[in-house]
């Protein structure tokens, strides 16, 4: 369960990251916004998350990792396939609307993925493996953001050699950054449905002590 956590927690990490860079770059080099616009749109997101953090420790410690994260990437993967078919046109407010559906998946991923990974170790190891798995988010994140921005810039010169103008060029190389993130927030999917909530070693003792 730990090791299929960390694998789940870097995907996480490189959807999460590289969404979090291309959106504000397709609203401000796309769509024209200055930076105070842009916070704004993706403001509204952080604090939904921040909402729902009560009512996702609850669903965890009642229903285990599986019933609020796989229905978050699910949703994940369906905002990252919207993102995926904007053009230079779309609406604010749809940006908007997929960026909360975004928001509302990580949220419901991101923290019963970290404790359940983490739930199957020895209390002696909690500090250890939660480096661990930060250690690897960061990496994955990074490495993950580097990836997609290289597809968008790659995608946009090929639309510039193309003769289209830079906004639309943009858009283009954003559209196939996403598609990108998209597949794997798909294989993201496909796997946190084996996540479980595993005892402790203590907890294991515990229960056959009884």
């Amino acid at each position: 369960m730990f090791t299929l956590g960390v694998v789940l927690i870097m995907l996480l990490a490189v959807v999460f990251f590289g969404g979090a860079i291309l959106l504000p770059l397709y609203l401000q080099e796309v769509r024209g916004l200055n930076t105070l616009q842009t916070g704004l749109l993706v403001l509204p997101g952080g604090v939904l998350m921040g909402v729902l953090a009560p009512t996702i420790g609850r669903l965890y410690d009642r229903h285990g990792p599986a019933l609020p994260a796989v229905p978050g990437a699910i949703l994940l993967t369906l905002s990252l396939w919207s993102f995926s078919r904007i053009t230079a046109g779309t609406g604010v407010p749809v940006l908007l609307a997929l960026h909360l559906v975004m928001s509302m998946g990580l949220a419901l991923t991101f923290t019963p993925l970290f404790t359940a990974a983490t739930s199957p170790l020895p209390a002696r190891l909690y500090s250890h493996g939660s480096a661990i798995m930060n250690t690897f988010q960061q990496v994955a994140g990074a490495a993950g953001t580097a990836l997609l921005i290289t597809v968008m810039t790659g995608q946009t010169t090929r639309a510039l050699a193309e003769g289209m103008a830079l906004p639309l060029a943009r858009a283009e190389g954003v559209r196939a950054a996403f598609g990108m993130a998209t597949g794997m927030a798909l294989v993201l999917t496909l796997l946190v449905v084996f996540m479980r909530r595993a005892a402790s070693p203590e907890e294991g003792q515990a229960h056959a002590g009884h």
